[in-house]
């Protein structure tokens, strides 16, 4: 047991080390043997946990990612707010956090964009916490009566195409972080007032 917690350790030390090496220098900039020396180890002891700095990266963006789904799924379990409020705090949630990392870790953020074209299998498991967020959103909505859906599934797809621009570097790096959530918001009172119509429609 003290074994697999003390390579648990030395390989969070190794992340943490190569996620600030990342942020400050970019990924091509920096070697296994300067990841290696923050650590004060060998080139070769980073070798026994990762292949290279591609393996690195990828479990860099995987905790990213975890952190992403712990700070969103507060707002899916909140039970005193309204599922379309739920929606609306999601998405702008889900909007600052893009925008911090590409404001303020640019470098880390380029590397990760990168990793994810080169393992598409990143991409599918962002989309599908973000997606499942949203379908148990949209549940807690029928169960409440707020929605009248019979696909959650389909229709929470449906949403994160229709917001997709706020995960664009290029759409972001346009306008102000609260030009954007002005955006998201009437994005989503628009999104709410289709989810509404619907039910009014179903009920006729």
């Amino acid at each position: 047991m003290k074994d697999k917690r003390d390579r648990e350790q030395t390989k969070k030390q190794i992340l943490q080390a190569a996620f600030q090496r990342f942020s400050h220098y970019g990924f091509n900039k920096t070697t296994m043997a300067e990841i290696a020396e923050d650590c004060n180890m060998s080139a070769a002891n980073i070798y026994r946990f990762f292949k290279g700095k591609n393996d690195i990266l990828a479990d860099i963006a995987l905790n990213l990612l975890a952190e992403i789904k712990k700070t969103l799924s507060r707002i899916v379990e909140n039970d005193e707010t309204s599922a379309a409020e739920k929606l609306r705090l999601l998405m702008r949630e889900a909007l600052i956090i893009n925008y911090r990392q590409y404001a303020d870790q640019p470098k880390i953020n380029e590397s990760i964009a990168d990793i994810c074209r080169r393992r598409r299998d990143l991409i599918q498991k962002y989309r599908l916490v973000k997606q499942d967020l949203v379908v148990a959103i949209l549940k807690q909505g029928i169960e409440s009566g707020e929605f009248r859906i019979t696909d959650p599934e389909a229709r929470a797809l449906s949403i994160l195409h229709a917001t997709m621009a706020f995960h664009s570097p290029f759409f972001i790096s346009s306008y102000s972080l609260d030009e954007l959530t002005a955006f998201s918001d009437n994005v989503v009172t628009a999104l709410v007032e289709g989810l509404y119509f619907e039910n009014v429609h179903g009920a006729d």
